[in-house]
């Protein structure tokens, strides 16, 4: 029986170095990897869905108190309406001479501290028959508690006021407001309008 001797390896020569084993995976066709998504466009029918109602907005609150029981409370023409209208209950004096009329209102107001409503005379008298309050713009404080009146003033003319008992005489905004503290200066800050009035901005 033979053995096998194997020789010595020399101190030049360099150790054997096995490359490690490497798996390769075949590169997959990248056409089937790019795969292309249809889309599809799908139309989706409310008819048979329920409806939604969206209840409006919850307005500020305020009191008021019919000293009549025929007092009529303010309302609002149009869902958009600004002001609300106030309605005249009877008429308290006719002045000729002035040609104005004094109506109540047989209503009171409690107005919510920190606010203040205004009395506007109605786009219709003005513009129509040349009609306006007589204090052009009314202010009701949040302590004041008695009846509002309107006064009606007809500018430059003989002809006879129109609103009568039960009409809109007039129409009202509740605003916020704020008391404000007045500090005494030696000197304002200076802007480059100054004391320029009076039509100095042009037409």
């Amino acid at each position: 029986m033979s053995t096998k001797t194997e020789t010595p390896k020399q101190p030049w020569q360099k150790p054997e170095v096995k490359e490690p084993e490497t798996n390769v995976v075949p590169a997959q066709d990248k056409s089937e990897e790019q795969k292309i998504t249809e889309v599809k466009t799908v139309t989706i029918s409310t008819e048979n869905l329920p409806s939604v109602t969206v209840d409006k907005q919850e307005g500020l609150t305020v009191k008021l108190k019919k000293l009549k029981q025929d007092a009529v409370t303010p309302q609002y023409a149009t869902d958009g309406s600004a002001c609300f209208d106030i309605t005249a209950l009877e008429i308290l004096k006719d002045n000729p001479n002035e040609n104005s009329i004094t109506y109540s209102t047989g209503l009171s107001f409690e107005i919510p501290k920190d606010h203040v409503m205004l009395v506007f005379s109605r786009s219709g008298h003005g513009f129509k028959e040349n009609v306006r309050l007589a204090n052009c713009v009314g202010i009701v404080d949040s302590d004041y508690r008695g009846e509002l009146f309107v006064k009606l003033v007809k500018d430059n003319s003989v002809s006879v006021i129109q609103p009568s008992r039960g009409e809109r005489v007039a129409q009202g905004l509740v605003l916020p407001v704020s008391q404000v503290i007045f500090t005494e200066v030696e000197e304002l800050n200076e802007t480059s309008r100054g004391e320029n009035g009076l039509g100095s901005t042009g037409k």
